[in-house]
């Protein structure tokens, strides 16, 4: 067991939420953990933005000296990682400081060495806004890293839908399974709150705001391989399981790491303040 997951392990029995619930927050931390932390260096400001169930950010601040600026408003949709957070909230190691707001409301002088967000922009009510100011708070020479879904390909990994045409067609087609899986989760609202975000969209945005971003082409190749080694993943993607094993015997997925990014059903943006100016 690494440091991260028996770190992770002390909130399990006392979490406040069921197990399936926390194991599927840890899981998610651990994810997050292992694409942020090569990143992490010591005596870093820091902000999470989504923190969500605050795992990730209590990771971060617990096994790096490190500043962390957690936001997290608990939006719709989401309120069953709330009794974990609390729990963070209570017993905070020491750098931690969790803040009950959304990007696009946060208000600080401050600005950050590095700054991450793990499937929440696809949630926020307005992401363009929030990617601007994620600009503005970089120090300079400062990163931010961005991970979401890219609605370009036309796949919904929430609800596990194809997309036909729009968000609203879609919807119609597909309203009986999608107030299910809401029902049968507890996360009402969960649908309404997806922006349908994607790279195109991404790339139009930068280059109209002057914003430096670059993509990371090597996710792909680890989320196909997360998919054949996390239970607790498969288990939410079944049918995608077999194809990804299909796709790494045959080394496609690393052959789709050199396709145009678009194509990525999953993304990792790069934000870079090379010259510091906001």
């Amino acid at each position: 067991m690494t440091n991260a997951q028996s770190y992770l392990a002390q909130f399990a029995v006392n979490s406040g939420a069921p197990k399936a619930d926390f194991d599927l927050l840890a899981s998610e931390a651990l994810f997050g953990w292992r694409e942020i932390r090569s990143r992490l260096n010591d005596g870093q400001e820091c902000l999470e933005i989504g923190a969500g169930p605050g795992l990730l950010a209590a990771l971060a601040a617990e096994c790096r000296s490190i500043e962390v600026d957690a936001l997290e408003p608990t939006a719709e949709g989401f309120s069953f990682s709330s009794p974990v957070l609390d729990r963070v909230v209570a017993d905070p190691p020491s750098g931690l400081n969790v803040i009950r707001s959304d990007i696009e409301s946060f208000e600080t002088e401050k600005q950050y060495d590095f700054i991450w967000s793990l499937n929440v922009f696809e949630h926020l009510s307005d992401w363009r806004e929030a990617l601007i100011k994620t600009r503005s708070l970089l120090k300079a020479n400062g990163c931010a890293i961005i991970l979401c879904p890219n609605y370009d390909v036309l796949y919904e990994p929430h609800f596990r839908l194809p997309i036909f045409g729009s968000k609203t067609r879609t919807q119609r087609l597909f309203a009986k399974r999608i107030a299910a899986y809401e029902d049968k989760h507890g996360c009402h609202g969960l649908w309404n709150s997806i922006n349908m975000i994607g790279v195109r969209d991404i790339r139009r945005l930068a280059r109209d705001k002057g914003i430096d971003i670059s993509f990371d082409r090597t996710l792909i190749v680890r989320m196909f391989e997360r998919l054949d080694h996390d239970e607790q993943l498969a288990s939410r993607q079944r049918w995608l399981r077999p194809i990804t094993r299909f796709f790494g015997a045959l080394q496609i997925h690393r052959v789709w790491s050199a396709l145009p990014v678009d194509t990525h059903p999953y993304i990792a943006i790069i934000v870079t303040a090379k010259d510091g100016s906001s």
